[in-house]
């Protein structure tokens, strides 16, 4: 598939450098009022699976979207990481989705649960109907059956040491009296942060 730009429309913010290549799409659907951000894809009028890294293409191809594809990041990071290690559904804060409007990126990753900023664990289910909420199936803030994700009521604080793996999972440092099997100075990529934490969780019991 040949990567274009995206069509611009009459309503394009910037997107934001932690922002979900997806969610950002999505949300300017949103507020043009499209029923699809496929309709924002040229090359892509069908309806076959898109990926990650193909949305991510289309952006760092479109001039009008800003500078955070090329900066580096969180957001750069996540291109080396395949679909094993990503989410076909969305898991998030609904915090975040109240305060700032957006999705994080990292919320992409299947090791990401919980929410360093306020310190709670990531919903992963729609608090209306109960199910998984795929990316294709959402809104800026509603899932298909319409409760605003940002109206979950039943957060979870999270524990310290789920904490502690989210930071690391962010390329975050963590205080070293905490026993540290890893130096905060590691050089780890992001695949490898998450490759690791995939490989414990094999051992945990569910």
């Amino acid at each position: 598939m040949t990567i274009k730009s995206l069509i611009k429309p009459p309503i394009h913010p910037k997107m934001h450098c932690d922002e979900s290549p997806v969610g950002y799409l999505i949300r300017i659907a949103y507020l043009n009022k499209y029923n699809s951000f496929q309709w924002l894809m040229e090359a892509n009028t069908g309806k076959r699976k898109i990926g990650l890294d193909s949305i991510y293409k289309y952006i760092e191809h479109t001039n009008w979207c800003g500078e955070s594809t090329k900066n580096g990041g969180i957001l750069i990071d996540i291109q080396g990481c395949n679909s094993t290690h990503l989410l076909t559904y969305l898991r998030y804060c609904p915090l975040c989705i109240h305060e700032q409007g957006y999705w994080s990126v990292t919320w992409h990753l299947q090791v990401s649960t919980v929410c360093t900023k306020h310190k709670i664990t990531l919903v992963d289910r729609c608090v209306d109907c109960g199910e998984y909420i795929k990316y294709t199936e959402v809104g800026h803030a509603l899932c298909k059956c319409m409760p605003g994700l940002s109206l979950t009521e039943n957060t979870e604080p999270c524990s310290k040491e789920l904490l502690y793996l989210q930071r690391f999972i962010e390329g975050g440092k963590i205080e070293k009296n905490k026993g540290l099997l890893i130096n905060n100075d590691h050089d780890l990529t992001l695949k490898c942060r998450s490759s690791l934490l995939r490989m414990f969780a094999r051992y945990i019991p569910e």
